[in-house]
């Protein structure tokens, strides 16, 4: 039996489609992710596999290799906006967030707000459980500078360091703190010593991985 890559590089081919083309409607920003696919240098991510599916118009089942049957699916990608996917964003004490991506996930425009642009993080850490956010969910935010108390967002504390968290801001002092989901975490209060501080974004949307042990 042919590998995930060949039957994947195989059906592209049968379609007279590009490795540029596939890399495009996956998401990704070059074909080298789709090379490295086709020649099983790369394992497909969970989310990517309903998609490529159906960008090969054929079925998970012939693209898993449990059986030959192509299937013909469609889509309207005009309905699908990719949303870049960067390193990570701590749901902890802060940690790293990319200035590039080379990943994207795809989300129907119906689930997003029209002319609002967004990105996305992995959640790193426990902080934010009791909000329903664990370690490895995929968090979507709308890009904005402005929150309201309760609005959960991600933070920039300081240079590359970010944070999930909820917002407070005393309406006296103007003091804001980030406050955790956990009574395991303490407050972030916001000081001199974070210069750098900004608001990046108002959570969206929120994508539990359900295969945590």
């Amino acid at each position: 039996m042919s590998s995930i890559g060949k039957r994947i590089k195989s059906r592209r081919e049968s379609l007279n489609m590009s490795q540029d083309e596939l890399a495009k409607q996956l998401g990704y920003k070059s074909r080298s992710s789709i090379n490295k696919i086709e020649i099983d240098e790369r394992c497909i991510p969970q989310s990517k596999i309903e998609l490529l599916a159906i960008s090969l118009k054929t079925d998970i089942d012939f693209i898993m290799g449990w059986k030959q049957e192509k299937k013909e699916i469609s889509l309207n990608f005009e309905n699908i906006i990719q949303i870049p996917i960067y390193e990570g964003l701590s749901c902890g004490t802060g940690g790293f967030v990319d200035e590039f991506s080379d990943e994207y996930i795809p989300i129907p425009n119906s689930m997003l707000r029209a002319h609002k642009e967004y990105f996305a993080n992995y959640a790193n850490g426990d902080s934010m459980i009791d909000q329903h956010i664990f370690h490895n969910d995929l968090l979507i935010f709308e890009k904005t500078n402005q929150l309201q108390n309760g609005d959960i967002g991600s933070f920039n504390l300081d240079y590359e360091d970010a944070t999930c968290k909820i917002f407070k801001q005393d309406p006296k002092s103007k003091m804001i703190m980030l406050l955790p989901a956990n009574n395991m975490y303490d407050p972030i209060p916001i000081t001199e010593e974070y210069p750098q501080f900004r608001v990046l974004g108002k959570l969206a949307l929120v994508i539990n991985n359900r295969q945590r042990s």
